[in-house]
Formats: C-alpha cells, structure tokens, sequence
C-alpha cells in the first residue's frame, strides 16, 4: 500500500496536471502525505520525524534575504551591470546564466529564479530580445551554479543537515563543479539559440525607468 501511494504521488508530482485531476504539485505532495497517514498506517510521530525543521527554516531565511536584495533593486541593478559587461546578444545570454548561477550558489535558487526573472523579462522587452532563450538561462543557469555550496537548493541543504556535512568542505569538493557546469551550460545555450538571437550586434544600456 505504501508503496503504490508513494509511486502514484511521485506520478503526480513529475508529470504535469491531468485534466481529469487538476491537482499542483504541492497539492499532490500533501495529498500523498496525508494517505500515508489515514491509509498506509504511518504514525503521525514517525510523519512529524521525518520534517527536516532545520531545512525549512534555512530555506525560509534565504528567500526572506532573497526579497530584502529584490526590494532594494539589486536585481535590477545586477541586469544593468549585464548589459555593460556583455553588450551583445550571445554574450548577455551567457552572462544571464553565470549570474544566475552565481547568485543561486550564494542564495537559493528557487528564490533566486522567482525574482531574477521579472528583470530577465523587463529588460529582454526594453532591448528587443527574445524572452526564450534568456529565460532558459536563468532556469538552467540556476540549476548548475545550486549545487556548489550547501545553501544554493532544498536537496543540498537537506544533504548538509541529515548528513553533517560541513558547509566549506562541501564547497571546495562542488564549486569547481558547479563552475564547470555554469560554463559549459553558457557555450551550449549560445549556440543552442544562437539563430534565434540573430546576428550579432551592439547592446546599448536601457534608460532608467522613471
């Protein structure tokens, strides 16, 4: 019984919604927890057990960190800064995606996409790029650079709590591995898109909005 209400929610979880089910993600995650209390006789202790409260509450801290740096415009000041230093089309889609991995090592990187792409979109609108290729950067991007240091995503962090591990050991073994990741992520998504970023061309900095 457990098994099959772990596998349906799984199923859930991974594929998109059904029509015949429309259920989110969250929700499908709660509804199969809630049977392997009411249905295959998990003890609602062993339930509570297994929630990582220190995981939870360091996900908490990084995304309130995340939107204090988003209130303060950094963000936007971060895709300024991109269009200085990459001032073509290919060169600030790979700048798109170091950044986001870069901020994803040192933050969160579910965090990280929610408040990174609005910026992604306001400034591909302003120069007149298109938004798929940029957008997939950021995802990509924060992806990759996650996994360098024990606060960049929930599995890492749940990896450094339940099995002690020590936050600068970890970064020394995975950032190089991360770094290899960011950059080879950057090569491909240039060349993957490079037909739809069309030929190359100067970059001129937006205006400040008013």
């Amino acid at each position: 019984m457990a098994t099959g209400i772990f596998a349906a929610t799984y199923l859930l979880v991974s594929a998109r919604r059904f029509r015949w089910l429309p259920l989110g993600r969250p929700a499908a995650a709660l509804a199969g927890a809630a049977a392997m209390v009411l249905v295959a006789g998990l003890p609602p202790e062993e339930a509570f057990r297994a929630v990582d409260l220190a995981t939870l509450g360091l996900l908490l801290g990084m995304m309130g960190i995340v939107a204090y740096l988003a209130k303060a415009g950094f963000f936007g000041l971060a895709g300024g800064f991109l269009v200085r230093r990459f001032p073509s089309p290919s060169a600030l889609l790979a700048g798109v995606a170091l950044l986001s991995g870069l901020l994803s090592a040192l933050l969160v990187n579910d965090a990280v996409c929610i408040f990174l792409t609005p910026v992604v979109v306001a400034l591909c609108h302003r120069m007149g790029l298109p938004y798929t290729p940029f957008l997939m950067a950021v995802a990509t991007g924060a992806n990759a650079g996650s996994v360098a240091t024990l606060v960049g995503n929930p599995q890492c962090m749940m990896l450094g709590s339940l099995g002690g591990l020590e936050f600068r050991s970890y970064a020394l073994r995975m950032a190089p591995v991360a770094a290899a990741a960011l950059v080879l992520n950057a090569v491909l998504l240039v060349l993957f898109y490079r037909r739809t970023l069309g030929p190359p061309r100067h970059l001129d900095p937006p205006p400040p909005e008013p």
